[in-house]
């Protein structure tokens, strides 16, 4: 027979505390090696090692994704998680049958690389090369992208979570090499794809056409010098320069590598004419530019363009026709908000005068 007195010294005279005591159910503790994921997005990329262990003498028991009365192992030593891993319950039961409440734990474990790719390309054009592969494969935790290689150094060009890719700024007519790994979401990589040779095609194409757009000083005097200035041109290898011309004689007066260029020696009651041409670093030319004809004294006397747009506040753009520089014209083409003649536009070198009934102001263009 058992008495309180019997457990007084250890559970302060409490039977009952006695009682309770024996009826608590044991704790289980779970340790992992290692402790935390090796790999990427809380994924392992080695199998971990599960070790579990109770607080009292007990039955540990676990299972994998389920908690089905017959599914139940018995635990007896550590353990690695399936591949793919999975959520793992468990609990223990001592000999007088209290038993823990289920714990459980998620693991992810991707241990395998992802399969390779295979890898094709194609030229688009003197500068830019085409590349596109298989997806590559992976089970685990699936494929996150693509690592895209030069095939003569190893060095990582670009990433893509596509399975093509465009790369560009190469030079023309020159004989390219890719490969491609395959990255999963657990951090694995793939090994290397075959490799793609690809050859730019020659550039054949010149820049586009410069247009030049004024002068500054407006009129010039004589003997004095002017500075002509003109759009940029664009190229898709690149523009090495500019070249200026007489354009009434086509010989050529100076080469730039800006788009602007000072002129001097200037006489008064003599006509010039200019022209310029863009060029890129093969040798390939553009359309010559417009026309623009320099009296000293005078000004320009050949218009520049049409479709002309200027701001003279933020408020209002108008676009005017038969632009001369230096001189008027009244030709609206069209305006935000809409306004009508009478207009008077003055185009010079650094900046754009225009005059109407209640406005007056300045724009640069």
């Amino acid at each position: 027979t058992t008495t309180p007195g019997a457990y007084d010294n250890v559970y302060n005279g409490s039977y009952d505390a006695f009682i309770a005591k024996i009826n608590l159910p044991p704790v289980t503790s779970l340790s992992t090696i290692p402790p935390v994921p090796n790999g990427q997005n809380g994924w392992y990329t080695t199998a971990p090692m599960v070790a579990l262990s109770a607080n009292e003498t007990a039955s540990i028991y676990y299972q994998w994704d389920s908690t089905s009365s017959l599914g139940w192992t018995s635990y007896s030593s550590s353990f690695n998680p399936p591949e793919g891993g999975g959520m793992l319950y468990y609990f223990s039961v001592d000999p007088q049958s209290n038993t823990e409440p289920t714990s459980n734990k998620l693991y992810k474990v991707d241990t395998i690389s992802p399969g390779t790719s295979t890898v094709s390309g194609s030229s688009a054009g003197a500068t830019t090369i085409n590349l596109s592969w298989t997806p590559g494969s992976d089970a685990g935790s699936g494929i996150s992208g693509y690592s895209i290689y030069n095939g003569d150094s190893d060095v990582l060009i670009t990433t893509s979570t596509t399975t093509n890719v465009s790369i560009s700024g190469l030079a023309p007519n020159t004989t390219y090499h890719y490969y491609v790994k395959s990255n999963d979401n657990a951090g694995n990589v793939s090994g290397p794809s075959n490799v793609a040779t690809v050859t730019t095609v020659v550039d054949t194409t010149g820049p586009s056409t410069a247009k030049i757009i004024g002068f500054s000083p407006s009129a010039p005097a004589s003997g004095s010098s002017i500075e002509l200035f003109w759009t940029k041109a664009t190229d898709d290898v690149g523009v090495a320069g500019y070249k200026l011309f007489d354009a009434d004689t086509s010989s050529q007066i100076a080469t730039t590598t800006v788009s602007s260029r000072d002129i001097s020696g200037l006489s008064s009651g003599t006509s010039y004419a200019y022209k310029v041409l863009a060029f890129d670093a093969l040798g390939n030319t553009a359309i010559d530019s417009n026309v623009i004809k320099i009296d000293p004294g005078r000004g320009g006397t050949t218009p520049i363009g049409s479709n002309i747009a200027v701001n003279p506040d933020p408020n209002l753009t108008v676009v005017f026709d038969n632009v001369v520089a230096g001189g008027t014209t009244s030709v609206i083409k069209s305006s935000t908000p809409s306004m009508s003649p009478p207009a008077d536009i003055r185009f010079f070198g650094e900046r754009s005068e225009e005059r109407r009934v209640g406005k007056d102001c300045r724009s640069r263009w």
